[in-house]
């Protein structure tokens, strides 16, 4: 303490030291500057004649009383072109031989400009010699208002060295008053410690052996307080701190004392591994792997309870949680018992110190009844789609049906009652002598001739005998033109020449899937070109369906949408064992392809 405390007052008085002998070294410094600063001017406006007419005594005769000064070392003399005009020192150390440069000067243009340069002995001042014009001072005498040129031309130099000796002295003597301050101080101080020290060591030594003895977590009594100064202050907190230790230790025990339970209880298996051994684990853990008690898992490899296919899985959970003490999430393991029954099982891993060293914690979690239960749904998914594409099939051959059955009877009965109407109409309008009524006819024969062709129309489009009697290639190359000439389309239709195998319920499916499609383009699209590709493969044939317009965002299509839309053709395609893939942006046109098995 009382080492500490001399080296404190040496530190302080050290910076105060400091700060004098740089507060006096900066005063110093200011009064050499102004010093040399009046030197210069006066030696410039003295030599000004004798630099202007480079006359050495008259040179000599200005620097006389400048040279005689006490600080004053050196004095040089130069014309514009920094020729050494006079030039004389004190000593021999050189310093009046110093040349000055370009760089020294490059600043001086007017009387009031002056370079100051600074070395380890001496202050060089150098200031530039005018040469002052006075015929435009004179005029202010007789012309009001006139400016004097006060700027005259630089004819040369003079430099003026100032020795540092004063400056180095008086840092010295602050030095050493400051020296014998701090030798004073310090003895002072030091019998003073001296004595306080031995008047706190006894309670202080009390104290410590105290505090060594918490350290080593003894159980410490409470010190008495005999005073009511810093000691007693000090004996008072370290019987607080006595005190919270205790309650900490109480609270500490209870806090193990609950998590004990709570883990024994814990319907999880809580396992501690130390280099893959087993060295704790509590009653839920012991039951999962198939044993009584926890004891007859202790001391052996978890491994030896996994199933050999998940050993891997448990070596890079503890592989992970050891070598970069991260946190595993929970991931599938299954565990072998004894009676060779497997338990599926969620495992997550955490770093864990286990009686001062360090371990990995395990939490596994019995899941064999809920992936039961995953596995039941699973197949009962399996046989709920089955019987949704069934019934998918079965709509589809109804709706075939139906839709041939409407063509037939739009074909046999409506088609042909306006046929014969239209010919009576014709046969009316024969017998007709009003021409006001001749052209009402001829009106009524136009409307039924327009609903006879749509009729026709609605009759292909439900039961395209193209489709059935010739085949799905030219039944798509139909649909093409039909929709160029209806919506002004531009539609290439290619196929790479091999047969397409399509039952004539799926051809009729995939037929109407192509005919949506189109549907959209002419809809939404706004494009000008579509191309239809059809192409087969060892197992499937493709129709791929390509557009240039305006493309769209797949995550706004309307899902709900009923019908043969975009989501409807997907799970059609999907139920049939085929597929739909649909390549779009915005504003890069769409793709749209339909994959189906070959029958």
């Amino acid at each position: 303490m009382l080492i500490s405390f001399i080296a404190a007052i040496i530190l302080v008085l050290s910076v105060f030291t400091l700060f004098g002998v740089i507060r006096e070294g900066q005063k110093e410094k200011r009064s050499l500057a102004e010093q040399g600063e009046m030197l210069a001017g006066i030696l410039g406006r003295n030599a000004m004649v004798g630099v202007y007419s480079e006359n050495r005594k008259m040179l000599k005769d200005s620097t006389e009383s400048i040279l005689n000064l006490k600080n004053v070392v050196a004095i040089s003399i130069y014309n514009a072109d920094f020729k050494i005009l006079y030039a004389k020192g004190k000593d021999s150390s050189g310093a009046e031989k110093e040349a000055i440069s370009v760089n020294a000067v490059a600043g001086l243009r007017t009387e009031e400009s002056l370079s100051i340069s600074e070395s380890k002995k001496y202050f060089a001042f150098i200031k530039p010699v005018m040469l002052q014009s006075t015929a435009k001072k004179d005029e202010t005498l007789y012309f009001e208002g006139s400016t004097p040129d006060s700027a005259g031309k630089v004819i040369g130099y003079v430099r003026i060295v100032l020795s540092k000796d004063a400056y180095r002295q008086r840092i010295e003597t602050i030095m050493r008053e400051n020296m014998v301050i701090m030798l004073i101080f310090i003895v002072s101080s030091s019998v003073i410690v001296f004595f306080s020290v031995r008047k706190l060591t006894n309670p202080l030594v009390k104290l410590t052996d105290n505090v060594k003895a918490l350290g080593r977590g003894l159980h410490v009594e409470p010190v008495q307080v005999d005073s009511r100064d810093e000691i007693g202050n000090l004996a008072s907190a370290f019987n607080i701190m006595v005190r919270v230790r205790e309650q900490a230790e109480k609270s500490l025990r209870e806090s193990e004392e609950r998590y004990r339970k709570l883990v024994e209880i814990s319907p999880d298996g809580i396992y501690v591994l130390q280099d893959g051994e087993i060295v704790f684990t509590n009653a839920a853990g012991a039951i999962l792997l198939g044993a009584a008690h926890s004891a007859l898992v202790l001391g052996r490899l978890m491994n030896d309870f996994v199933y050999r296919d998940d050993r891997g899985v448990i070596e890079q959970i503890c592989f992970q949680v050891e070598e970069k003490r991260i946190n595993v999430p929970y991931l599938h393991v299954r565990y072998r018992r004894p009676n060779g029954v497997l338990v599926d099982a969620e495992v997550a891993a955490a770093p864990f110190v286990f009686r001062g060293q360090s371990a990995v914690l395990v939490v596994t979690r019995d899941v064999t009844e809920r992936k039961g239960m995953e596995d039941k749904i699973r197949n009962y998914q399996k046989e709920l789609y089955a019987a949704a594409t069934e019934m998918s099939t079965l709509e589809s051959r109804v709706e075939e049906r139906e839709r041939y059955l409407i063509a037939a009877d739009l074909h046999d009965y409506v088609g042909q009652n306006l046929v014969v109407l239209q010919l009576k109409l014709g046969l009316l309008q024969r017998n007709l002598s009003d021409a006001n009524m001749v052209r009402q006819v001829e009106e009524i024969r136009e409307i039924i001739g327009k609903t006879i062709q749509y009729t026709r129309s609605l009759t292909v489009e439900l039961n395209p005998p193209i489709l059935v009697e010739i085949g799905f290639k030219p039944a798509v190359e139909s649909l093409a033109e039909a929709f160029e000439t209806t919506h002004g389309l531009s539609i290439k239709v290619r196929d790479d020449g091999r047969p397409m195998q399509i039952d004539n319920e799926n051809r009729y499916l995939l037929f109407r899937c192509v005919r949506e499609i189109l549907m959209n383009i002419v809809k939404h699209s706004q494009a000008k070109n579509v191309e239809i590709a059809m192409s087969r493969s060892a197992d499937r044939i493709y129709v791929t369906v390509a557009d240039n317009g305006t493309g769209f965002d797949q995550s706004t299509v309307d899902r709900k949408k009923s019908g043969f839309g975009l989501f409807t053709i997907r799970e059609r395609m999907k139920r049939l064992g085929g597929y739909c893939e649909i390549e779009t942006k915005p504003g890069s046109g769409t793709t749209v392809i339909l994959a189906m098995p070959v029958q």
